[in-house]
């Protein structure tokens, strides 16, 4: 059974839950996490902390649409590669990777953050409230009052705000980043001393990765909307 949008008297019976309209209280976020597919109208807050988007208006080819009788004109255009990268790797696919967690705390905690104020460039230090969920396996995904997004899994970095490092199983890493960036990455302790290599998605091409002897973190630079594969060869 499912929905478009959330329905209080089928709680416990949904299997899914798709384009949620989501409330912001974390009962209700709560109830639905697991069961929301296909992005949702709320990204900042406690929805953006579960990896939740906007709505994307999806076109294979343009498509516009006229009523000149209320001086209604409205025009979709098909995204482009680099706008479905970003769509799949920082938004489905870190949804996805959340939503198979229990999430068994949500919440707000005070936080602080340095900022500058409008009248002086000293950076001060502002109270402000950040959004954070907690799942059982130990994982933190926390979203700031100036909306950045964080998750820490098992003690690494796996959401950086348009960086991604999200493990697939475990003997893969996806690593994506909207902008160029090099990346010190720490490897799950099983990898270390062992072969690895860097596979970039698109066109299956594989680098070597060099280990040290005893390292626990490994340089890999990343190109801009370009996904690439760690993966431990066994």
């Amino acid at each position: 059974m499912s929905s478009e949008g959330p329905v209080d008297g089928l709680y416990g019976v949904l299997d899914a839950c798709y384009h949620l309209f989501v409330r912001t209280d974390p009962f209700h976020i709560l109830m639905t996490h697991g069961k929301l597919y296909g992005g949702g109208k709320y990204s900042k807050g406690p929805g953006q902390v579960l990896g939740w988007s906007h709505d994307l208006d999806f076109v294979a080819r343009v498509l516009e649409w006229r009523d000149p009788r209320f001086n209604i004109h409205v025009r979709w255009d098909p995204p482009t590669d680099d706008e479905l990268r970003d769509i799949y790797y920082l938004g489905n696919l870190s949804q996805s990777y959340l939503m198979s967690k229990r999430l068994v705390w949500l919440g707000e905690e005070a936080s602080t953050e340095s900022r500058s104020a409008t009248t002086t460039t000293t950076p001060v230090d502002v109270s402000q409230t950040s959004y954070v969920g907690r799942f059982d396996d130990g994982t933190v995904s926390r979203v700031s009052a100036s909306s950045h997004w964080t998750v820490i899994d098992g003690g690494v970095i796996t959401i950086d705000g348009d960086y991604r490092a999200i493990p697939r199983g475990d003997s893969e890493i996806v690593l994506y980043s909207a902008t160029a960036r090099q990346v010190n990455l720490q490897i799950p302790r099983t990898w270390r001393e062992k072969s690895l290599s860097l596979i970039e998605v698109e066109n299956a091409r594989a680098h070597p990765v060099q280990l040290s002897e005893g390292s626990s973190s490994v340089a890999v630079e990343l190109r801009p909307k370009t996904a690439y594969l760690l993966r431990l060869i066994r």
